[in-house]
């Protein structure tokens, strides 16, 4: 076998070991997906990123902005994506609890729709568009550790 073979072949393998994992979007429809992140103990694997042993007083305004923007990408991302939430409902409130790995991508994002008004068909649509999106976008925080954050988000409806 030539160098060149070998080398491709190297190159290859170390592709193919770097590549990320999937992010696994769960909405709180799907029971099943959430009894099995709930098997998964996340809490006790990823570190909240406001808790005092990951962030300082100082990081806690990069902590804050970096939130919101990751917010606002979501709906810029939905815009693009042409969604809509089909509903007479002013706003949609939205609790999200999302698992970032060490550089800030994320690893697990979980979601509950509060509005009833919500077909199960969006909330499955709207979950697709959490994992695309979630798979280009990462928080302007790095840590030692995974991290994970949660809060409500409220969408208006146009």
């Amino acid at each position: 076998m030539n160098i060149r073979k070998i080398a491709l072949i190297i190159i290859t393998l170390a592709l193919i070991n770097c590549k990320r994992q999937s992010v696994k979007v769960v909405g709180s429809f799907d029971k099943q997906a959430m009894e099995e992140l709930k098997e998964l103990n996340l809490d006790s694997l990823y570190i909240n990123a406001f808790d005092y042993r990951n962030t300082t007083k100082e990081e806690h305004t990069i902590v804050v902005n970096s939130w919101q923007k990751f917010h606002e990408g979501v709906l810029t991302f939905m815009d693009q994506e042409n969604f809509s939430w089909d509903t007479s409902d002013s706003t949609v409130t939205i609790f999200n609890k999302i698992y970032f790995n060490k550089k800030g991508m994320v690893d697990y994002y979980t979601f509950r729709i509060s509005n009833k008004s919500i077909t199960e068909n969006k909330r499955k649509e709207f979950s697709q568009i959490l994992k695309k999106f979630s798979e280009n976008i990462q928080m302007d925080i790095n840590r030692d550790t995974k991290y994970s954050q949660c809060g409500s988000t409220r969408h208006t409806v146009n």
